[in-house]
């Protein structure tokens, strides 16, 4: 997702245990993993929580986990044939925070946020590992192709060494498609745009008050100044280009192979061996504006995912989509639930693109404030529908896990504590109508409390929102016990092939519901109220009871080369909802 703001802020678990504070004394040598926890534990101190500290006491650290896989249509711990259900949060600036200065108040946020993480049950955060042309450089991690900043990365190494701690595992995202984290356009090119560079803030206005702009839109920016130009001869000049660079393509592998082959400083474990890590994710939100047959995106998805599973063949890899249906290969439920007309021609296709051997799960996003202009029932009963479609799409097609990713809602608390309930049930199991391939979700944002920057209204303090706090733990404890044992649901076995461009998916015989597909025999059909589709919003004010901005600026809307949704808001990654990460 993206932020709400002009100027974008930052954006927008399995439970590992490591009891680092319980070895036990051996008149035998010491051996190397011993050293490296005593280690650990002398320099990643890790806070005692009281049981009566804010609103909860954390649940007990879980014992030797193993790194997470992917077994049809759910996540298993190999160690012991678990089924794993992610309940987990974005946090998009943890490692950005991680590298501040000693004695910075945003070590006391990542602490809260892992502290707080923990009271929640939750078991994964998803985390930007990216943060490229930074105009603070000694903050950077990627200050030109190839060049890199060891202080950012020692700080995803302490991040990952403090999250194990806490049993809490790590999504790491390497790049984004927004402008978050990177060259922003209008700074980069102010000969090929008409508007003044904009100038950044001080570094006390917080990492989401600046000027930042996504992954992708950096590369393009280096390949620019090297000279290399598109196919038709024009400069390169958007984000676009990212996919189809030469320069873009080798340097962002080289970035890729420079963090998937990492040694921990601070632990000695290589990451490839780091079962804290759940998964890696190539890119957040990839678009590819105009491009109605899908095939720019997916060429690129299967050479860089091949790329990366050529280093790492034990983690979990994935690609951050907002899930929007092709036109051409699903033409029904692209008609049916795509969030408007023009979303089939935003170079995306989730069924094809999860169909893509090297992915190891699929990834939804849903953000029914910016996508639908309608009363609060109508946006329910989208969720409701946009889940079940993904998860039978699934089901039917490529035969994966599905990870609702990204999820949020402005308030009223009331308001949003209802969509919460209602998304955190259809996506994770035991209550998702489709549990066999629901493999959890993660909401946006989780912050420390009073967390000054929260322009896009998306924020969850849970220490002072004691109503979703539960509805968020209580959901994590029911996935928990459904994560016991080995999986009653064991994989389908189905043959995964691509649906033929001129027939919808295949689905096995079951009952029919809203979602325009299917779900099992005996799930209860969502609720949606014929009498009010959903209609893509134009910019207006949010409501009274609302924290969010008083508009839907521009940058929420989708390009206006793509024909028929010149009035559609969209959101641009992570700093599109007030979010710089997702």
């Amino acid at each position: 997702m993206r932020a709400a703001s002009s100027e974008p802020t930052m954006r927008r678990r399995g439970r590992i245990a490591r009891p680092i504070s319980s070895a036990r004394v051996s008149p035998r040598p010491v051996s190397a993993l011993s050293l490296a926890r005593l280690l650990l534990a002398l320099f990643v101190p890790v806070r005692e929580v009281s049981a009566t500290r804010a609103f909860g006491s954390p649940a007990p650290v879980a014992s030797a986990p193993g790194i997470i896989a992917a077994e049809g249509g759910r996540f298993v711990d190999p160690s012991d044939g678990s089924t794993f259900h992610v309940a987990g949060a974005n946090c998009y600036y943890l490692v950005y925070s991680s590298g501040a200065d000693e004695g910075s108040y945003e070590h006391d946020w990542v602490e809260e946020v892992l502290e707080t993480s923990q009271q929640l049950n939750l078991n994964v955060l998803r985390v930007w590992t990216f943060q490229d042309q930074w105009w603070e450089k000694e903050r950077a991690l990627q200050t030109s192709p190839g060049e890199y900043n060891e202080r950012f990365l020692i700080a995803l190494d302490t991040l990952i060494a403090r999250a194990s701690a806490r049993g809490i595992r790590l999504l790491l995202c390497l790049s984004n498609y927004w402008e978050d984290y990177g060259a922003r356009e209008t700074f980069f090119f102010p000969i090929l745009f008409s508007h003044d560079a904009p100038t950044p803030r001080t570094p006390s206005a917080g990492p989401s008050r600046l000027s930042l702009a996504g992954g992708a839109i950096a590369y393009v920016k280096w390949a620019h100044a090297a000279g290399e130009r598109a196919p038709d001869g024009a400069p390169l000049r958007r984000r676009e280009d990212f996919f189809t660079s030469r320069l873009c393509r080798a340097w962002f592998k080289a970035f890729v192979s420079k963090m998937l082959t990492r040694v921990n400083a601070a632990t000695g474990v290589a990451y490839r061996d780091d079962p804290t890590i759940f998964a890696w994710e190539l890119i957040n939100e990839p678009r590819v504006q105009g491009d109605a047959s899908g095939d720019v995106l997916q060429a690129w998805i299967e050479d860089v995912a091949a790329h990366a599973k050529s280093l790492d063949r034990k983690h979990l890899l994935t690609v951050g989509s907002e899930g929007f249906y092709n036109g051409i290969t699903d033409p029904t439920r692209a008609a049916l639930h795509n969030p408007s007309a023009g979303a089939e021609r935003l170079g995306g296709d989730y069924t094809r693109n999860f169909f893509a051997p090297a992915l190891d799960f699929a990834c939804v996003h849903m953000w029914v404030d910016l996508w639908l202009s309608c009363d609060e029932a109508c946006k329910l009963a989208f969720a409701d529908t946009w889940i079940v479609s993904h998860l039978n799409a699934s089901r039917a097609a490529f035969d994966k896990p599905v990870l609702l990713e990204e999820f949020g809602k402005w308030k009223p608390l009331r308001v949003r504590d209802d969509f919460f309930r209602r998304a955190l049930e259809a996506s994770t199991p035991p209550t998702s109508p489709v549990a066999s391939h629901a493999a959890g979700s993660m909401f946006w944002h989780i912050d420390p409390t009073d967390y000054p920057y929260n322009e896009d209204g998306f924020s969850v303090q849970a220490r002072g929102e004691a109503a979703t706090a539960d509805i968020v733990r209580g959901a994590a404890e029911r996935a928990a016990a459904a994560s016991e044992g080995p999986a009653a649901n064991p994989p389908s076995g189905r043959s995964r092939r691509p649906p033929r461009p001129s027939e919808p998916p295949p689905t096995p015989p079951t009952t029919p519901t809203g979602d325009g597909a299917s779900s099992p025999p005996g799930a209860s059909p969502p609720s949606r109220d014929a009498s009010e589709s959903p209609v893509y919003r134009s910019p207006s004010s949010h409501g009274s009871g609302s924290s969010a901005p008083g508009e839907i600026p521009n940058q929420y809307r989708f390009d206006e080369a793509v024909p028929d949704v010149s009035d559609a808001p969209s959101r641009r990654g992570e700093g599109e909802k007030g979010k710089r990460g997702g």
